[in-house]
């Protein structure tokens, strides 16, 4: 398949019959493949990050939410902001790119 060139459904058969068969496979994926589910990303204007309430969870930076060192410190905030947050909710639905994962 001329990937220039190539339908939607001829890549994604191509991409399919590469992969078949296979026993390990790795996905690297960000924060925004889960924008269309209606789930923010990180670090735009109107991500977690800029709308999150960082010190009224305790936290230095809204970055420390997800920072390894600091929630073996401390994961009283973490657990606080997933309590309070519906971020994701039982109504999320995955997106096409998450069912094909």
């Amino acid at each position: 398949v001329d990937p220039d060139n190539a339908t939607f459904e001829e890549g994604f058969a191509s991409v399919a019959e590469l992969l078949r068969g296979k026993r390990n496979i790795l996905v690297l994926a960000g924060a925004g493949m889960s924008v269309s589910c209606g789930i923010p990303d990180f670090r735009s204007p109107q991500g977690l990050y800029s709308t999150l309430d960082h010190k009224g969870l305790g936290l230095g930076c809204p970055e420390d939410l997800f920072d390894l060192t600091f929630f073996l410190e401390d994961p009283r905030p973490f657990y606080r902001f997933a309590a309070q947050s519906n971020l994701y909710s039982t109504l999320t639905e995955p997106s096409t790119s998450h069912k094909f994962l």
